[in-house]
């Protein structure tokens, strides 16, 4: 369909329209819209003369390959939108599940990145603890951190820790995130985690993905650097000598034990 679309365009419009482009170069005298499209239909009409033919069908050749791309871009994009759907979709089913299966090798629950919830005040030192699950994850096998959801499971929100921002938005939210892994682990750490926001009744909860990087990551804190892992529901920092063995064993194979 789209292809036709783009010959017959390739053949009313753009053989009329380069015709006329043509004619007001070398046509330094000629003005007004009158004779341009007089020019244009004369052009058309001509264009089906057998002396023709063979300029008419590169424009319709040039028509159809635009229509042939232009329809592979809308199924592409037709195709990657039903898949974000249905990964949204599957994403909000699985968020339950994984509040009900509580803290793991492969998942985190945190209550906030800023509020204390005790003190109930803003606290930058909840920030830390953020990305050293982050870190584990990344020199682990991976896994998820949901930020909202306290140690029980009870969905808390992030709605203290979005008014303690500037934006007061998810995008801030986000940024946050990203600045702080970017600080603490290194701007290249940054594409291996992955931002989302999914409502759970009257509450947003912020999941964070995060892929095993293939290297390892050291978390700078101004005391050093750190290597942490994780190992079963909690994060732990390695010694240098777990560090030597793990390097020398092989970072991606120890990564998956």
């Amino acid at each position: 369909m789209h292809v036709a679309v783009g010959a017959l365009l390739g053949v009313l419009l753009l053989h009329p329209v380069t015709m006329v482009i043509y004619w007001l170069e070398h046509s330094p005298g000629a003005a007004g819209l009158a004779p341009a499209w007089r020019f244009a239909l004369d052009s058309l009409l001509a264009a089906f003369d057998p002396g023709m033919l063979a300029m008419t069908g590169r424009f319709a050749a040039f028509g159809a390959a635009l229509g042939f791309f232009s329809g592979f871009y809308a199924v592409a994009a037709r195709r990657h939108e039903r898949q974000v759907t249905r990964l949204a979709r599957l994403l909000d089913r699985d968020l339950a599940t994984l509040i009900a299966q509580g803290e793991s090798q492969s998942l985190e629950l945190k209550a906030s990145i800023r509020w204390d919830y005790q003190k109930a005040c803003v606290s930058r030192e909840l920030e830390l603890p953020i990305v050293r699950s982050i870190a584990g994850f990344l020199n682990s096998g991976g896994g998820t951190l949901l930020i909202g959801v306290s140690d029980s499971g009870e969905i808390l929100g992030i709605a203290p820790d979005l008014a303690s921002l500037r934006g007061r938005s998810r995008d801030a939210f986000e940024r946050l995130i990203l600045d702080l892994v970017a600080q603490k682990l290194g701007a290249a750490s940054c594409s291996f985690v992955h931002v989302l926001f999914q409502r759970v009744g009257d509450h947003d909860v912020c999941r964070v993905t995060v892929e095993p990087a293939p290297g390892p990551i050291f978390l700078r804190d101004g005391h050093g650097s750190h290597l942490l892992v994780r190992t079963g529901n909690a994060t732990r920092e390695l010694d240098a000598e777990e560090t030597l063995r793990r390097v020398q064993r092989g970072w991606a194979e120890s990564s998956r034990i």
